[in-house]
């Protein structure tokens, strides 16, 4: 049987579902005379992965219920980019409103699918998280359907660069990506700029394309990383593969191997010292969509002075001249002076 039949179904019973999870409303009560909206979210890992793919779930879900008149279709889970174009025309041919790619991975491959809406279903909007558009879009016929949120790649990689470098015992960090991804490169960059910024002695060094879905993967990246080159502290940006990072800090002694995770603040999971954390702004795209604003490939811009990223609570590991030292210098990174 065709996927996409099967997705109708599915999807049909998400919102069934959904406009009662987001509205937080009995049956009856939940019909209004408002317009309703439907928005649908494509991730490359699990909903419930404690990382990337849960960030953006917790949001939309969230916006959902502050707005009232939205309805989440059951998001399409370990989506890879290959399978993601066809998965984005099926929600436009649903009817959908708004249709959020999470990466630039999806961005890159809907290109024809955006062009084709635009011409022939208007009302569908896409969103596209982690993107710059000029940087990552080249090749669009069109950004009148097109809007991105943009994280601070520099400042977010910062923080976790500050505080591997203060927390690091042994002056070698890690950075575990599930991807080799222009966001992935740059935040890499930054992070290990950071890192000796802060403690000249330090090292970073990284294991990329470890994937997003496969927590023996980070495992077993993590324990190479330990292993063979000695890192006490990493900065993990793989969705579901971080558990298995976490996994590996926690093996080798969580005393002394700490984790940075992102981007939801995970405080008291084990290992966890520190953790970069994503605000992700989805309800102002909704609110452009329902008032008719929403296009022209405009970003919306995740940074510290915004509240769209900040760092998560600290573990009792961290000693209180480290604190006061990480605290300072996440407010020279905002300021802009670091």
């Amino acid at each position: 049987m065709d996927r996409f039949a099967n997705l109708s179904r599915r999807s049909a019973l998400g919102l069934a579902a959904g406009a009662l999870a987001c509205a937080g409303l009995a049956p009856l009560a939940a019909c209004s005379s408002r317009k309703t909206y439907k928005a649908a979210l494509v991730i490359s890992g699990p909903a419930q992965d404690k990382g990337w793919g849960q960030s953006h779930y917790d949001a939309v879900t969230a916006a959902c219920k502050k707005l009232g008149n939205w309805q989440l279709i059951e998001p399409e889970e370990n989506t890879s980019a290959a399978a993601s174009a066809d998965l984005a025309q099926s929600y436009v041919d649903q009817g959908v409103d708004l249709i959020i790619g999470a990466g630039v991975q999806f961005a890159r491959a809907w290109g024809d699918v955006v062009s084709s809406a635009a011409k022939k279903r208007p009302e569908a909007k896409f969103l596209f998280t982690n993107i710059d558009p000029t940087e990552d879009l080249p090749d669009y016929q069109t950004l009148e359907n097109v809007q991105a949120i943009e994280v601070d790649r520099a400042q977010f990689a910062s923080m976790a660069g500050v505080v591997a470098g203060l927390m690091t015992r042994t002056n070698k960090v890690g950075y575990v990506a599930g991807a080799t991804l222009s966001s992935t490169t740059e935040k890499y960059a930054a992070f290990a700029e950071a890192v000796q910024k802060v403690n000249p002695e330090a090292e970073a060094v990284s294991a990329f394309d470890v994937g997003f879905t496969d927590e023996d993967a980070g495992r077993s990246a993590a324990e190479r990383l330990i292993g063979s080159d000695g890192v006490d502290v990493i900065w993990s940006e793989a969705s579901a593969a971080d558990n298995g990072v976490r996994r590996a800090l926690s093996d080798a002694g969580a005393d002394a191997h700490f984790n940075i995770a992102q981007p939801r603040d995970l405080a008291g999971e084990p290992a966890v010292v520190a953790s970069t954390v994503i605000e992700w702004p989805v309800q102002e795209a909704m609110e452009a969509v329902a008032d008719g604003s929403f296009g022209g490939g405009a970003v919306i811009v995740a940074d510290l002075a915004g509240g769209g990223i900040r760092l998560g609570e600290l573990s009792d590991a961290v000693p209180d001249d480290v604190r006061e030292k990480i605290e300072s210098y996440v407010a020279q990174i905002e300021a802009g002076t670091f």
